[in-house]
C-alpha cells in the first residue's frame, strides 16, 4: 500500500455517528498505520479537504448538511483532493447504489459493519486502481427529455447555498436579460463550461453583506472585509454549483468537463459576461440578502 512522504497513510474519515466514527479511527491506526483525521459531517469533511491533501477518504453516505453523493461531487471539483480514491462505507448499499452516479472514478462501496481484514483489503484494492464503482452495473431509469434545462442550475444553486452556506428563505425571481445595468455586487466569480453540445459561461455575483455572512459560516469566523484570505470562496461557491449542475446534466448525457473560476473583487463591478452571447440573469433572496447567477450559453450543433 503507497504511503505519503511522512511514512504514513494519511485519511480522511467522515462519519455522523461520533461512535462508529472513533471505532474505524482505532481500526484503520493500528491494522494500517494510518494518520487519520474524522470530520462528523460532510460539510466538515468538505472544509477540511479543500486545502489539505488525503491519501484516502472514507465517508458515510447518510449524512447532514452535505451527504455523501454531495460531497463526493464537491471534492471532484477541488484541486488537492480531485483524484483522491473515496471510499463509502454504509450501512445502506443497495439504496444508495440505485439514487447515485457510478460513473465516478476511483471510488468503491463497503456496507458496514465489516471485518478489519475485509476492509482492508478493499482499501488496498482501491488504493491500487483496481476497483471501480462502475463495476456494480446499477441500471438507472432513463432521464426525462422534457426536463427544463434552466432547472438544472436554479436547482443546483438552490441545493448548495442552503446546505453549504446555511441560507435562510432561499427563493429566486424570473430571469431576465442581462445589459449593462449595475447589479450592485462586490465579487463575483465565473466559470467556463465545455460540452460537446454546447459552451457556455456559469457565474455567480453576490453583495458584500452577503458574501461576507456565508464566509464567517464557511470559515467558523466572523470575516469583516473581502480580502485574499476569503476572495476564494466565491470560486468554491460556483465550483460546487457547477459540479452539481454538471452532474444533473451529465445524467442527461451533456458531458459537462471540469473547469476552474475566475474571480473579480470590487464594490459595484461590471461582472464578467460574453459579449457574443446574451446573458440570463437569476435573481435570488434570501433573508441574509441578494445574489445573482449568470448564465450564457452556445449551441455546438
Amino acid at each position: 500500500m503507497k504511503q505519503s512522504e511522512e511514512g504514513h497513510i494519511k485519511i480522511l474519515c467522515v462519519d455522523d455517528e461520533p461512535a462508529h466514527l472513533n471505532l474505524l479511527k482505532g481500526e484503520l491506526e493500528d491494522a494500517i498505520q494510518a494518520k487519520v483525521v474524522t470530520a462528523e459531517d460532510g460539510l466538515l469533511a468538505f472544509k477540511k479537504a479543500r486545502n489539505e491533501k488525503f491519501d484516502l477518504i472514507i465517508t458515510d453516505y447518510r449524512m447532514p448538511r452535505l451527504d455523501g453523493n454531495d460531497l463526493i461531487t464537491a471534492l471532484r471539483e477541488t484541486e488537492m483532493n480531485d483524484k483522491t480514491p473515496i471510499l463509502i462505507y454504509t450501512g445502506f448499499a443497495d439504496s444508495i447504489l440505485k439514487e447515485m452516479n457510478t460513473s465516478y472514478k476511483r471510488i468503491d462501496l463497503v456496507e458496514k459493519p465489516c471485518e478489519t481484514e475485509e476492509l482492508v483489503e478493499v482499501i488496498e484494492r482501491l488504493m491500487s486502481g483496481r476497483s471501480e464503482l462502475s463495476r456494480f452495473q446499477v441500471k438507472k431509469e432513463a432521464p426525462k427529455t422534457d426536463l427544463n434545462f434552466l432547472n438544472s442550475f436554479i436547482e443546483a444553486t438552490n441545493y448548495t447555498l442552503e446546505q453549504m452556506a446555511e441560507l435562510r428563505r432561499l427563493s429566486h425571481e424570473k430571469p431576465f436579460l442581462f445589459s449593462e445595468e449595475n447589479l450592485g455586487v462586490a465579487i463575483s466569480a465565473n466559470i467556463t463550461m465545455k460540452s460537446p453540445l454546447f459552451t457556455g459561461i456559469l457565474g455567480i455575483g453576490l453583495q458584500k453583506d452577503l458574501f461576507l455572512k456565508i464566509t464567517s459560516q464557511f470559515f467558523d469566523e466572523e470575516q469583516t472585509e473581502i480580502d485574499k484570505n476569503n476572495r476564494d470562496a466565491a470560486g468554491e461557491l460556483i465550483n460546487i454549483i457547477y459540479g452539481q449542475t454538471k452532474l444533473r446534466l451529465n445524467e442527461l448525457g451533456f458531458n459537462l468537463g471540469k473547469a476552474i473560476p475566475s474571480i473579480v473583487v470590487g464594490e459595484d463591478h461590471q461582472v464578467y459576461t460574453s459579449s457574443r452571447l446574451k446573458t440570463l440573469v437569476v435573481p435570488f433572496s434570501c433573508e441574509e440578502g441578494d445574489f445573482f447567477i449568470f448564465i450564457s450559453l452556445e449551441s455546438q450543433s
